[in-house]
């Protein structure tokens, strides 16, 4: 996955997709996308790049897909950092639904096959364990000793099921081990 980096790399104009946007603007979430004008709000506003620093810079996804550049966002690896607490959208003084143009982002990328390794697992996880991990016994006693509840049981099965029909589990490349 590609990083977007402080350092600029010139965009050769074979990079250039001139019809990236206009899929995105047709995309539920993705219509207020041209309302962007690069003030930054969003990136100021966004608690992740405290964690991330300036390798998750928001209005620099949104000008490369203003842009066209297809696989440099769709491969950006910072794509996924958003944690969707929509504090960007709160705080855009344009009404552009920032989140969701993350979002429509991301289905792109996975429709295209740009997955992150650890989304890949995550997803694993969930349609083996009905969870992002598995509750094992030591779990469960570790959280019984801080005073924390039991884990709430899931319906794996169900999940596994709703996943696999969904189309998710083969759009991911991840097996579940049941034979139906």
């Amino acid at each position: 996955m590609a990083e977007i980096a402080p350092a600029k790399k010139p965009i050769k104009a074979s990079e250039i997709d001139p019809k990236f946007k206009y899929e995105i603007l047709k995309m539920p979430g993705g219509e207020k996308l041209l309302r962007c004008f690069q003030c930054g709000t969003c990136t100021a506003s966004c608690p992740i790049i405290r964690a991330a620093g300036d390798t998750f810079v928001v209005r620099k996804l949104l000008k490369m897909t203003l842009l066209g550049l297809r696989e440099r966002v769709l491969t950006s690896e910072v794509l996924w950092y958003c944690a969707s607490c929509h504090t960007c959208v709160e705080r855009c003084p344009q009404g552009v639904e920032i989140a969701e143009v993350l979002t429509v982002l991301r289905n792109f990328a996975v429709k295209e096959g740009y997955i992150p390794e650890t989304i890949r697992l995550l997803a694993s996880n969930v349609a083996k364990f009905g969870l992002i991990f598995e509750v094992t016994e030591d779990l469960e006693a570790m959280r019984e000793m801080v005073e924390l509840p039991p884990i709430p049981k899931v319906n794996k099965d169900h999940i596994s099921k709703i996943l696999k029909e969904a189309g998710f589990l083969k759009i991911l490349g991840v097996a579940t081990g049941d034979s139906s």
